[in-house]
């Protein structure tokens, strides 16, 4: 058994744990129990934050591990600006904790040291719901300031129902040093320990798992009036989802009532008699309680509900009014099945079963599930469904075919995998699928390939030991494939490749170009204006890709041009790269990669502009009124008055690998006043994502929020504003130049 002090250490899980609880002379013992490690003894890397903890804040401030000055125990947290100006910036060590405990009020309490404050400091214990953050306070009202030794605070707060994590800390901003050790977690002047779990609300959407493992519909023949009668099922079916108060409470499986009335629609002899059984339907769920006000949230509208469907004259004035009626509904943002993620407002698809193991080729009610589920998903919170290229109101009539003719798990993952591809959104996609990998191929061979003035050219080598003498060389142009040319491959593979636009598709095409099940391919591959025919050896696709070694996130290309790669740029190593280059004509920032390892938007963007500037504005979704987004107030990046910004030349570089929070980075830094983006389009998927999962356990996502410039103008499927296009060419690559890196240097030096 081991000796835990209460006061530090608290359970994770009581429930599942059943943690047994003894004491002894004040000191608790249990059993069981995992802590969250609330007095930093829990070290696994010293040069990291104690296991479990992680850093809100910026750059300006260093938190680390002290083990000379403590209050108890090997460790303590130490935190300290690292520059001479800090401005607006602070360091939070925080830790999260589900809100799974009984109580009416929550108390943490820590120990603190400060050392020549020059702003408040002080606790911070923030609670957050599914919808955005329910309490906060972070103690810096009391004014807490100056030199002092290690002091108990305490903060409380009003513990919510709705909460689900509760995040503690501490925090501070400006000059001076700040110590914190020995946290304690309190609910209603319990430890946690001692705390009472939450009585786990079951609804009757849960219990409800009679269509679980099949949806018994099966559907062999069909009219064009059944798809009609689908077509308006669906639409039906997805705004009950979303708008009706009864089902947003949890007490029906929609999916269930689904599978229940599907039969009833198809075995109805006419349209009179199928909106008599919609009415009946939607008469059950209860009486409708019109709002007075909506709760609409303010803001200027990107967009309205496309809710035309219930007025185009294709069903019942009564089923059309009694819809009208629920549209006009008072409803709450608590619900059963959607919300939107704390702060970013994107949304999050709640308790969609996953059907892992469902007949895929014989189960037309599932396959139809997954269709009216995705549809509707769009539908209702998708911040883009106005930019895809088919009018989204036809896809439902499109697509029940489809998915009610396929008879294979891989014809049903192929129709998914084209649905996915209509919202034209380069985050849409399905990943690590075995029936799609098998499709595709399970070897390769071991060259990159892109595509270059219209043309499959060979870029470069996935794994060197692989590659033969008489194999590709850089610069050569694949003509066919295996009999195949190339642009009956790239006409084949279109619709089945998910993406922003054309030259992402073809970025996505490339990458599995040379897949195939067989252990060879024969190519016909132009080198200059030799034609040659290579029977090039293929290896499993884990044989194949071999991960390299990180690229440095910095150099100096000469004396006068600075490169920064923001793929490995840490915060930490910002200032001291802006001091090594602060003399230098010009800095390339080079954003054909992924921002892997920090977000440096702020920490690098204040930097480079003199005032606080606005670069970016969303779109977020709404509760109250599926389907209408508002735009959010523009984000600035800067501080006031930075006399030491960098006042040289900075070229951006994007192309197609480009992608969400590169695009992000992007619009950031190019606020710059002698910045310049050079390249060619990006991905053109900008904003956070939101998971899907669809049934058979397939799973999915789609970009959450819309992200534009602060003008308005739309970054999705268009991307990032070039002031130049710049692209490589055929010859370059031959001769092994990187000719975008080349233009910037020419741009830096002009």
């Amino acid at each position: 058994m081991k000796k835990i002090i209460l006061s530090v250490f608290i359970i994770v899980l009581p429930v599942i744990f059943a943690a047994t609880v003894h004491s002894k002379n004040n000191v608790f013992y249990f059993d069981g129990a995992t802590d969250y490690n609330l007095g930093f003894e829990k070290v696994s890397d010293p040069a990291k934050l104690p296991d479990g903890w992680f850093k809100w804040g910026t750059a300006s401030f260093d938190i680390k591990i002290d083990s000379v000055v403590k209050h108890s125990g090997k460790y303590a947290l130490r935190i300290e600006s690292n520059t001479e100006d800090p401005g607006n910036g602070f360091g939070c060590p925080a830790r999260n904790i589900p809100a799974k405990y009984a109580g009416s009020n929550i108390t943490v309490k820590a120990f603190m040291k400060a050392e020549e404050l020059e702003r408040p400091i002080g606790l911070m214990l923030r609670i957050d719901g599914d919808a955005g953050s329910l309490q906060f306070d972070n103690m810096q009202q009391r004014g807490i300031k100056g030199s002092g030794e290690w002091e108990e605070y305490s903060v409380t707060l009003p513990l919510p129902e709705k909460a689900k994590t509760i995040f503690i800390g501490a925090i501070l901003s400006g000059k001076g040093k700040l110590w914190i050790d020995d946290f304690q977690v309190l609910i209603d002047d319990k430890d946690l320990a001692l705390a009472q779990p939450k009585k786990e609300k079951k609804y009757p959407a849960g219990e409800d798992t009679e269509f679980d493992l099949d949806s018994k519909i099966r559907i062999k023949k069909y009219s064009g009036r059944n798809v009609s009668d689908l077509d308006l099922l669906c639409r039906i079916w997805g705004f009950l989802k979303y708008y009706h108060p009864a089902v947003a409470t949890g007490n029906y499986n929609w999916d269930a009532e689904l599978f229940r009335i599907m039969p009833r629609i198809l075995d109805a002899k006419n349209t009179k008699e199928r909106d008599r059984i919609f009415i009946q339907w939607i008469d059950r769920l209860g009486e409708i309680v019109p709002s007075k006000d909506q709760g609409r949230e303010s803001g200027e509208i990107k967009l309205n509900p496309d809710l035309t469907w219930i007025d185009d004259g294709k069903m019942d004035q009564d089923l059309s009014k009694k819809l009208k009626e629920i549209k006009d509904a008072g409803r709450a943002t608590d619900h059963y099945y959607i919300a939107l993620h704390p702060g970013v407002r994107n949304p999050d698809f709640k308790n969609e079963k996953e059907y892992k193991n469902f007949n895929e080729g014989e189960d037309s009610g599932m396959k139809l599930l997954a269709l009216f589920r995705y549809w509707n998903m769009i539908q209702y919170y998708f911040p883009y469904r106005h930019l895809t290229d088919k009018d989204w109101n036809t896809i439902p009539r499109e697509f029940i075919p489809k998915f009610l003719d396929g008879t294979t798990g891989k014809d049903y993952k192929l129709t998914l995998l084209e649905l996915i591809g209509c919202v034209n959104d380069t985050h849409a996609n399905i990943w690590n699928d075995e029936a799609i990998q098998e499709w595709r191929g399970k070897n390769r061979a071991p060259y990159e390939v892109a595509f270059v003035e219209g043309k499959a050219v060979v870029t470069g080598f996935l794994k060197q030991e692989l590659i033969l003498a008489e194999g590709l060389k850089k610069g050569d142009v694949i003509t066919s494939i295996d009999g195949k040319s190339i642009d009956k491959i790239i006409k084949e593979q279109l619709p089945y490749t998910p993406a922003s636009n054309y030259s992402i598709q073809l970025r996505n095409i490339s990458r599995t170009l040379l897949q195939t099940n067989h252990e060879k391919l024969t190519l016909q591959v132009l080198r200059g204006k030799m034609p040659l025919t290579i029977d090039m050896p293929c290896y499993p696709l884990k044989e194949v890709y071999v991960q390299g070694p990180p690229k440095a996130s910095h150099r100096l290309l000469s004396s006068d041009i600075g490169y920064i790669f923001p793929e490995t740029l840490r915060n930490d190593s910002i200032l001291l790269i802006m001091d090594k280059f602060k003399d230098t004509k010009g800095i390339v920032i080079d954003f054909r990669g992924y921002p892997r390892t920090d977000f440096t938007v702020f920490t690098l963007g204040k930097h480079l502009v003199p005032q606080p500037v606005a670069f970016v504005k969303f779109s977020k979704g709404d509760l109250i009124q599926p389907g209408k987004f508002t735009f959010t107030d523009a984000l600035k990046v800067g501080q006031e008055n930075n006399q030491d910004y960098y006042k040289g030349k900075i070229i951006i570089i994007v192309n197609e690998v480009t992608q969400s929070s590169a695009e992000y980075h992007t619009m950031a830094f190019q606020t710059a006043p002698k910045s310049k983006v050079i390249g060619s389009i990006t991905a053109a998927a900008d904003g956070n994502v939101s998971r899907i999962v669809l049934p058979g356990n397939v799973p999915t996502m789609i970009t959450g929020i819309g992200v534009y410039y602060p003008d308005g103008r739309e970054t999705q499927r268009v991307g990032i504003a070039l002031d130049m296009e710049v692209k490589p060419t055929i010859r370059g690559i031959a001769e092994g130049r990187d000719e975008l890196l080349e233009k910037a240097i020419e741009m830096i030096r002009e």
